[in-house]
């Protein structure tokens, strides 16, 4: 059902784009597919649990029919009849026995998938570098000066480098905005900073050191990110700013005081207000809003905002 889950899912989303351009047909013959095949395996789920049904009635059957003749070949003397009606009982239920035996057996088998899965991801390679070389300095970075010399990355092998050649720095405490069109760089730069995709070649330095000698925990919990799409979870307020119950009441209310937030916490009812799954119950300049004072708790020096167009007129309102 995942596959099927996931095609209503996204063509429920891209409506839009699939009316646009003309690919409703196409969109429909695929869910169509992926129907038959969910139906298909369902049916063979059906035709199994019948066979074994029946495998299990026969067995019932013998077991019993087999009572029934030791019974009638022994004596009257070598058997009582309370003993007889209690062996075929017995027999009789059986079947049920075995049923319920294999259903928690493929149950248990089915359920530990979910443990396999998160077996094969415990095996996955770790990040390179991920413990990194050295210390980062006492309350580093201090000033956020950000340095850039020819760096080349790319996402993966054999392809074209997303960055090329990039040399820049930023100056003290500077605010800057990285415009260009699609495919220019400007999430490549960030992906490069925060080590998601390490650099072929280059140096970046953040106050004169170098982030790849750095662990990459202490990297990420040291620079901030507001993502374009906003990202909450189901649970409180306070859940959503902290989630690693790291600051005091007090330092929230000042970062939500900061980025002008507090009308919205105390509608909601405070730190203990409830957020909805992916904040459904916010708009998406609250919800940009609520990931703007989430960074600003964090006190890094090093501040990343992605915002698009419609975002930012949402966020000014």
């Amino acid at each position: 059902m995942s596959p099927l889950y996931a095609h209503f899912t996204e063509t429920i989303q891209g409506l839009t784009t699939i009316r646009a351009m003309q690919a409703s047909a196409r969109f429909q013959q695929d869910f169509g597919v992926k129907l038959e095949e969910s139906i298909r395996a369902q049916v063979t789920a059906s035709a199994a649990s019948c066979w074994l049904a029946l495998r299990l009635q026969l067995l019932s059957s013998v077991i019993v029919g087999g009572a029934g003749v030791l019974t009638a070949m022994t004596s009257a003397h070598t058997s009582s009849p309370g003993m007889v009606g209690l062996a075929i009982s017995y027999a009789l239920s059986i079947s049920g026995l075995l049923s319920g035996v294999l259903s928690a057996f493929s149950e248990t088998e089915q359920e530990f998938i979910a443990v396999e899965r998160v077996g094969q991801y415990l095996k996955l390679p770790q990040e390179p570098n991920a413990d990194g070389s050295a210390d980062a300095p006492f309350s580093w970075p201090h000033q956020g000066v950000i340095k850039f010399n020819n760096v080349h990355m790319s996402y993966r092998e054999n392809l074209m480098p997303a960055l090329n050649g990039i040399s820049f720095e930023t100056s003290t405490y500077e605010r800057i905005g990285i415009v260009g069109r699609t495919g220019a760089g400007k999430s490549s730069i960030i992906n490069a900073l925060l080590r998601t995709s390490d650099a072929i070649s280059g140096q970046i330095l953040i106050d004169n050191v170098d982030i790849n000698s750095l662990p990459l925990n202490v990297l990420r919990n040291r620079v901030a990110l507001v993502p374009q799409e906003p990202f909450l979870f189901a649970g409180t307020i306070r859940d959503n700013l902290d989630p690693r119950s790291l600051h005091l009441d007090s330092e929230i209310w000042n970062a939500i005081t900061h980025c002008l937030t507090s009308p919205l916490v105390q509608s909601l009812g405070g730190l203990s207000g409830r957020i909805e799954t992916g904040g459904s119950n916010l708009s998406a300049g609250q919800k940009q809003l609520l990931c703007l004072t989430r960074a600003l708790l964090k006190s890094a020096k090093v501040r990343h905002n992605f915002m698009s167009k419609e975002n930012f007129k949402s966020f000014l309102s």
